[in-house]
């Protein structure tokens, strides 16, 4: 079995290779994922959306309505942004919706407790300072389960009472430890496929955009 970190590490990879892509194979593959996570992974999935739709729509109005040069389009008399603007607003859709699917399906191959884990052992495989790393571990924990535990509020009364902070809280965990896992060949040779791979797309990139900036 892969660890955690490596699983976590080979996703950040496969997002930034895939938000990569060339566009038409880009929306191909944006829409595949989606319909698998939906498939798969349903009840994370569509509570991700939930979540961040307010997210989702911020950022569908502030492309549409903030991008310059963008042409408005007629529909049944009404006259609504598009061109440009809808283009972006779209694609910047659909990454959003994309790593949320992504999310979704590593949710669904890994607790919470392994993800943090993960984050936790990336973190400071990366150079972070120990103390640095189990304090934003500590607080992932912490925020994660108080969005497990909420509940739907019913009326704005009930909305805030939500930031009322009681003492103490109810079922809040008096000790909280962190995992470590053992890296084996495998993991270790997958990690430098995914690197090194990475590293190779990244550079061709820069020479790409070297080359049409020069011509």
């Amino acid at each position: 079995m892969l660890n955690p970190a490596t699983c976590l590490a080979l996703w950040m990879v496969l997002v930034v290779l895939a938000l990569n892509v060339a566009s038409p194979l880009n929306a191909g593959v944006m829409a595949i994922v989606a319909v698998t996570a939906w498939m798969v992974s349903p009840m994370q999935f569509r509570r991700l959306l939930r979540r961040s739709r307010w997210l989702l729509l911020a950022v569908t109005l502030v492309f549409l309505l903030l991008t310059p040069d963008s042409r408005t389009l007629t529909v049944f008399g009404v006259s609504i942004p598009g061109g440009v603007g809808l283009q972006l607003a779209c694609d910047q859709l659909g990454r959003l919706v994309f790593v949320m699917a992504m999310l979704a399906l590593l949710l669904k191959h890994m607790g919470l407790s392994e993800l943090v884990a993960a984050l936790r052992q990336v973190s400071r495989g990366i150079g972070i300072p120990a103390a640095a790393a189990d304090r934003a571990a500590l607080r992932l924990t912490l925020t994660l389960q108080r969005l497990e535990q909420e509940r739907p509020h019913d009326d704005f009364a009930d909305w805030r009472r939500q930031f009322v902070v009681d003492a103490p809280t109810a079922g809040a965990p008096c000790e909280i430890s962190f995992p470590v896992y053992q890296f084996g060949m495998i993991d270790r040779l997958i990690l430098f496929v995914a690197f090194g791979g990475t590293i190779a797309l990244l550079i061709n990139s820069l020479i790409q955009s070297i080359v049409v900036n020069a011509s």
